[in-house]
């Protein structure tokens, strides 16, 4: 049994409004159903808890299983309760003790994160900021002397910076590695990348993505297949063996004053 039980302004605005004994012996209800919501006890019980008597705490029983047509929730119909065994008139499990005990956990830790000062903490940061984003630090002081000095609480404003960085980088999404996508195609920049290095591009785009697709593990996800394409061609120019590429140009020689005075009279002509 879970002894408390926290109560919502529902009960009273709720369809219990103005029914006795309803409306006071269903609090008892939720006081005594443990955490999966089952009271596992009988009317005599009841009717000893509550001091009602227990033709009054059979007729309630009644009336909490039933469908109830006004209901804000749609679970059963509406009805409240349901018997735990079909082949007994008594044990009952409450039908919306799970929604409402997950409510009532955020309520507390709400109230605990404002008693122990982290709301008002992540409220004092969030002011820090402007419409656009931009920390506003506090600003500097003037001395006697006409220059600016940093205030006192200047270190308290790092402080506050590294924390707005902290709640941003946690408020970010984390990149997520991905297996090659199907529509990353040969596109224009893909094929100047390969050309640029010295490579027939459909060739080592066809080999590029056979080898990744038919990869396994955790090395066949990537954050960035963009770069992966880059370094690939990269790495296939290195393995070009030297003697299959073009030599280089050798430097042209500097030319004398009689050529330069020789090619500008053959261009005049």
């Amino acid at each position: 049994m879970s002894g408390y039980v926290p109560l919502f302004s529902s009960l009273t605005t709720g369809t219990l409004y103005g029914r006795w004994p309803d409306i006071g012996l269903w609090p008892i209800m939720l006081s005594l159903s443990d955490r999966f919501g089952v009271v596992d006890v009988t009317p005599h019980y009841l009717a000893g808890v509550t001091g009602l008597p227990v033709e009054d705490v059979i007729a309630c029983m009644a009336r909490f299983c039933e469908p109830d047509p006004y209901s804000r929730s749609k679970d059963t119909h509406g009805a409240r309760l349901e018997l735990l065994d079909a082949h007994r008139d008594w044990g009952w499990r409450v039908v919306n003790h799970a929604k409402y005990r997950e409510k009532a956990r955020k309520a507390m830790a709400q109230v605990d994160a404002t008693n122990s000062g982290r709301d008002a903490e992540r409220k004092r940061l969030e002011r820090l900021r402007d419409k656009s984003g931009v920390v506003q630090l506090r600003p500097a002081t003037t001395g006697e002397t006409g220059v600016n000095r940093l205030s006192d609480s200047d270190s308290d404003s790092d402080s506050d910076l590294d924390k707005i960085q902290s709640l941003e980088r946690t408020k970010s999404p984390r990149m997520q590695a991905s297996r090659l996508p199907s529509d990353f195609a040969l596109d224009a920049k893909r094929i100047a990348v390969a050309v640029l290095e010295g490579l027939a591009p459909e060739r080592t785009f066809a080999k590029f993505t056979d080898y990744w697709r038919a990869a396994s593990g955790a090395n066949a996800r990537k954050l960035d297949w963009e770069a992966t394409w880059r370094n690939w061609c990269r790495t296939e120019a290195d393995r070009i063996p030297r003697q299959g590429r073009a030599p280089p140009r050798p430097p042209r020689p500097p030319r004398s004053a009689d050529e330069l005075d020789a090619e500008a009279q053959h261009a005049s002509q």
